[in-house]
């Protein structure tokens, strides 16, 4: 009984060590770097992007696409659709449209120098930019170009290329107020300021991932609004609504049915 309570007291007196150290190197870190920052300077700047259709691929190939970058989207609209179609109705991806959003964030450090050739690190400029890489509507080759079909396919399309870009215009304000995340990011004090550098870049892309897969459940979201089978059903009478729309390729879209 002695010896185990000799043990629990020898730890109690270790633990209370190792923190009284901590606070101590706590507080001498603070009081080496208790200055006034320079003022944080910040640029943030959207991308443009330009959109391109690719009328090359095969049904069968633009199927693959959409599987591949965005398989989880496809397999829910897919199951949603295919569980409340009727015998004679087919569930075929005639299109695409794609596109990745790609985030520039560049920080320059000031590393001051202290005692023990120790350094006192904050951020001093941060550059974010954001955008598309580009946007790209794939039609299949298979529907004649300038058709009727061809002019349903790409309309459908660009209007997710619209909500992809109204979710990221969504997202502006949320990646602007980073600035004031990084401004009140503490200054850190070590004896490697590489590896400052990287403790504090992490802290902030961690935050920017937070604003990123928002952006991403939003996007979803919009466009899963669309992709129904209610409007596929629509599209689909667009073509053979009248001798009209066959003639001279213009589509008389009828009113829309709501989910």
């Amino acid at each position: 009984m002695g010896v185990k309570l000799r043990k629990q007291y020898l730890i109690w007196i270790l633990c209370v060590l190792i923190n009284l150290l901590m606070w101590a190197n706590q507080s001498a870190s603070a009081s080496l770097c208790d200055f006034t920052k320079e003022p944080l300077q910040f640029h943030f700047e959207e991308l443009p992007f330009k959109t391109i259709i690719d009328h090359s691929k095969s049904y069968e190939e633009i199927e693959r696409l959409a599987r591949e970058k965005s398989k989880e989207y496809v397999v829910k609209i897919e199951a949603n659709i295919k569980k409340r179609m009727l015998a004679n109705e087919v569930f075929r991806v005639e299109g695409l449209a794609h596109g990745l959003i790609d985030f520039h964030l560049r920080l320059t450090f000031k590393n001051k120098n202290v005692k023990d050739n120790s350094y006192c690190v904050y951020i001093k400029k941060a550059v974010l930019k954001v955008g598309f890489k580009e946007m790209t509507v794939y039609i299949s080759r298979h529907i004649e170009k300038n058709s009727c079909r061809y002019t349903v396919v790409k309309k459908h399309e660009f209007e997710h290329v619209k909500r992809h870009t109204n979710s990221l215009a969504s997202a502006i304000p949320s990646l602007k107020k980073l600035a004031t995340v990084i401004k009140n990011t503490p200054i850190q004090h070590g004896l490697d300021k590489q590896q400052i550098h990287k403790d504090i870049q992490n802290e902030v892309l961690m935050k920017l991932q937070e604003i990123s897969s928002k952006l991403e459940r939003d996007s979803y979201i919009e466009n899963a609004k669309f992709d129904t089978l209610e409007n596929y059903r629509r599209e689909a009478k667009v073509c053979i609504s009248g001798a009209t729309a066959s003639k001279n390729n213009t589509p008389q879209f009828p009113d829309r049915v709501d989910p």
